[in-house]
């Protein structure tokens, strides 16, 4: 087969395949890559993307430039030359600019991977990507003809790469978000699959939230620490995790379930403890306030609620009374603000009943 410098390119249809195909892959690639770039630094700029997903879509871009340099450098011979020879100077520094970009991608990615991307490498990568698409149009301009065919021609190169990096980020987006978590480890698998020598922490927060499907679901990981999934295998630990489990008591959990575990009941701090978790997460509430509504929660406790205020409610109280202004507790305040600690109206009428005024007075003699 004669080279591709030695044949007109009109009498070969093998050698107008030859230069047309890597021609279209070459534009598509270049063009995707940039535009792709583009529409991530938009959304980067807007905060909707985690940068676990800026991994991604960067390494996935610079694979993409690589090989749209690779399909010229690796082309067959006299390609270079015959790329686009209606202007072979914009040919060879559009082959020129590709190289930068790769360049600045790889430099980018290396960045996003040790740190998030400082606002420099992500001008640097979006400067070699306009100068590519500048250079696309200045190497098509010949084909113009006229000033207004090639504002038209440099239209299109913008539009399209505009539709395809749009259009192949979102397909990434749509893989990290849907198709990614859908084939990656849950947590209980994870525990269950775990390699390491020091045992897995399993956390099951609220157990008593979860329906009874889940409650079974769990015996089989508390009995023999495995997990099967009919479509694929059962999994069994080489270190079974740590399990602990939690329960508000919304519901009665199944003996077969509590038989698994050791049982250790959590009561409320006592007065001091629950003063310093008020104050270190509250720090705009005073040491006063913080002690008098404290000990106002401790009193509403002894009142067979049926829903006993716990610490955070303790710590919205606060809260809502340093917000009111006020220093330390009184009737009229704690009355108005008692729907941030008690959450039931039987509740706060049976509080009522038994006196607010004194439950109030009470907590500042007990501070005073």
């Amino acid at each position: 087969m004669p080279l591709l410098d030695s044949v007109p390119i009109t009498s070969c249809r093998e050698c107008v395949v030859q230069l047309t195909l890597p021609l279209a892959l070459f534009l598509m690639l270049a063009e995707l890559t940039a535009g792709g770039m583009a529409t991530v630094a938009y959304l980067r700029l807007t905060g909707g993307l985690t940068h676990g997903f800026l991994k991604f879509v960067t390494v996935t871009y610079a694979i993409l430039g690589i090989l749209a340099f690779l399909v010229i450098v690796a082309g067959p011979p006299g390609l270079h030359d015959q790329l686009l020879s209606v202007n072979q100077p914009a040919a060879s520094a559009l082959v020129f600019l590709q190289g930068v970009l790769v360049v600045a991608l790889i430099a980018h990615t290396v960045v996003i991977w040790r740190r998030d991307a400082s606002p420099l490498s992500w001008a640097l990568t979006l400067f070699a990507s306009v100068l590519l698409l500048a250079g696309i149009a200045a190497a098509l301009w010949p084909l113009a003809g006229s000033l207004l065919n090639g504002a038209a021609i440099a239209l299109v190169v913008v539009l399209s790469a505009t539709v395809l990096g749009a259009a192949t980020t979102g397909m990434l987006l749509g893989h990290w978000y849907l198709v990614t978590p859908a084939l990656s480890n849950r947590p209980l698998l994870r525990a269950i699959d775990y390699r390491g020598e020091v045992p897995p922490v399993l956390l099951v927060d609220e157990v008593d939230r979860a329906d009874d499907e889940f409650e079974a679901f769990l015996l089989e990981i508390l009995s023999d620490y495995t997990i099967t999934v009919p479509e694929l295998a059962t999994f069994r630990t080489e270190v079974p995790p740590v399990v602990v489990l939690t329960s508000n008591r919304t519901r009665d959990l199944h003996d077969a379930l509590k038989r698994r575990c050791l049982y250790h009941w959590v009561d409320h701090p006592d007065f001091a403890r629950e003063v310093a978790v008020v104050r270190l997460r509250a720090p705009d509430v005073s040491e006063r306030l913080a002690r008098q509504a404290a000990a106002a929660v401790a009193r509403l406790r002894e009142l067979e609620l049926f829903k006993p205020p716990g610490v955070a409610e303790t710590i919205d109280w606060a809260q809502a009374l340093a917000t009111l202004g006020r220093s330390e507790l009184d009737a009229a305040t704690a009355d108005v603000t008692l729907g941030t600690v008690v959450k039931y109206r039987e509740d706060q009428e049976r509080v009522r009943a038994a006196g607010l005024a004194e439950l109030v007075a009470e907590a500042v003699a007990r501070d005073g």
